[in-house]
């Protein structure tokens, strides 16, 4: 095997792996930003609650 092969190697396993990260970043924050959403809600509703009480 010739180093350019090597680096070859290296570099698309480099790059998968940047890839599974950008993958798994993007569904940390679809799941954050659920939640955020879930906590907005709540908050709302409770803020129409003091309202209306």
């Amino acid at each position: 095997m010739t180093d350019s092969m090597e680096n070859n190697d290296v570099k698309e396993a480099e790059t998968k792996e940047k890839k599974n990260m950008g993958e798994s970043v993007k569904g940390m924050a679809k799941s954050i930003g659920s939640k955020a959403n879930l906590v907005v809600r709540k908050s709302s509703e409770s803020l129409e609650k003091c309202k209306h009480g």
